[in-house]
């Protein structure tokens, strides 16, 4: 069972999708502060999670799924990676 959408709707998300994207990369870059800065990439690259699933359904294909959880892995690890570097100064906990 697929859902077929109309071409316009694909092009319209994928614009609104860069968009953000746009917005978040600014945020990346000029962010006042390093939890800012933070956020934005958290947020990039679950935009580019999106854009990748849009891409698909234009495509028609069911193979960029797996990408997508590629994505959203590294992201989530990237976060927590970052969230403790930030916390504490150092990713890897050596004095136990």
């Amino acid at each position: 069972m697929s859902i077929e959408l109309p071409m316009p709707v694909l092009y319209i998300a994928l614009g609104f999708l860069s968009a953000s994207f746009l917005l978040c990369l600014y945020r990346l870059i000029i962010g006042p502060t390093t939890f800012d800065r933070a956020l934005a990439l958290d947020v990039t690259s679950f935009v580019a999670m999106a854009a990748i699933a849009v891409f698909s359904m234009q495509m028609h294909s069911l193979n960029y799924f797996p990408v997508i959880l590629i994505f959203a892995l590294m992201g989530f690890f990237g976060v927590v990676a970052i969230a403790k570097f930030l916390l504490r100064g150092d990713i890897i906990d050596r004095n136990r």
